[in-house]
């Protein structure tokens, strides 16, 4: 799928152009914004101040008096229809119901289906499945082949899954309120290597992800992993100091990127633009309720823009 702009009109993905003679053959589903109706035979998205009167499906009409997010969630929301991002995994993915290329499958906790990255590397996950429990019409639109799955992740992975199983971290919480020392050092004795636990999860997952694309004929995206907030959550199952949970997120991010990478996986990364000189997630893109801490929904368009580079090609 490719995506041309002219040169007058300002979007943060595609390409820019002089006219249209500069766009190549091909057989790609071809998008082009334009400021005026031409007739070619690509289907159009265009952006115009007047009504277009015309019958053509292959023509798309967005009003220029639109807000510039209100015109890319149009853009998303036409280009859905031939090609839909379907979102799996923890609560972060939930940023992607806002996302109009989007259709977030978050199913919530105490499920029977792997919310986790771990559980998922171990179980697997049947798509349609999982898209069809969800409900709310999305059992309506299944994966079809050549659509994305994108499977998000936040810290969490790196915190729960990873500092759980690992040796030599020094004072961590207990895994309850109350448990006796003795308890968790007897835990600790029998935990493995950061490493090794690492590259088991990253091995498992990627697994899974790629037996994904065959079983359904989709592409896979993965999400950059939030970062660690500076005021974590209240203390629950062993969450680390920020020192460790910073430590961990930078060897567990490098291996997992390096395995999509191998794989030919596309990784969603708005890494840079949440991120503080202290390497957490900075404030101002961060939520707080009832003491939990989570990423504000309403920068769902960072994650748009850093998806829609991905999967319109040049």
């Amino acid at each position: 799928m490719r995506l041309f702009f002219v040169k007058n009109i300002n979007l943060p993905f595609g390409n820019v152009i002089e006219s249209l003679e500069s766009i190549s053959d091909s057989s790609d589903l071809t998008f082009i914004v334009t400021d005026s109706f031409l007739d070619t035979k690509y289907k159009q998205i265009v952006i115009t101040d007047d009504i277009i009167d015309t019958q053509s499906k292959d023509i798309f009409a967005i009003k220029m008096s639109q807000s510039g997010n209100e015109i890319i969630d149009k853009i998303c929301e036409i280009i859905r229809d031939f090609k839909t991002v379907h979102t799996f995994g923890d609560s972060h993915s939930i940023i992607t119901h806002k996302i109009p290329v989007c259709r977030e499958n978050w199913l919530g906790f105490n499920t029977n289906y792997p919310l986790t990255m771990h559980r998922l590397g171990v179980e697997g996950l049947h798509l349609h499945e999982c898209v069809a429990k969800v409900g709310n019409g999305h059992e309506k639109y299944p994966i079809k082949p050549n659509d994305w799955a994108m499977y998000f992740y936040g810290e969490i992975d790196a915190r729960y899954l990873i500092l759980k199983q690992v040796d030599h971290l020094g004072v961590l919480e207990t895994n309850r309120p109350g448990d006796p020392d003795k308890n968790w050092i007897d835990k600790v004795d029998k935990k493995n290597n950061v490493e090794d636990v690492i590259n088991t999860l990253v091995n498992n997952f990627v697994k899974q992800v790629k037996i994904n694309e065959e079983n359904f004929g989709c592409k896979s995206l993965i999400s950059s992993l939030t970062p660690p907030a500076k005021n974590p959550q209240v203390p629950n199952l062993y969450t680390g100091s920020l020192e460790q949970r910073l430590e961990v997120y930078e060897k567990f991010t490098k291996v997992l990127y390096e395995k999509c990478e191998s794989e030919g996986i596309k990784v969603v990364n708005i890494y840079d633009k949440v991120v503080g000189e202290d390497k957490t997630i900075r404030e101002e893109f961060l939520i707080k309720k009832d003491g939990e801490i989570h990423i504000d929904n309403e920068y769902y368009y960072i994650i748009r823009d850093e998806i829609m580079r991905n999967i319109i090609t040049n």
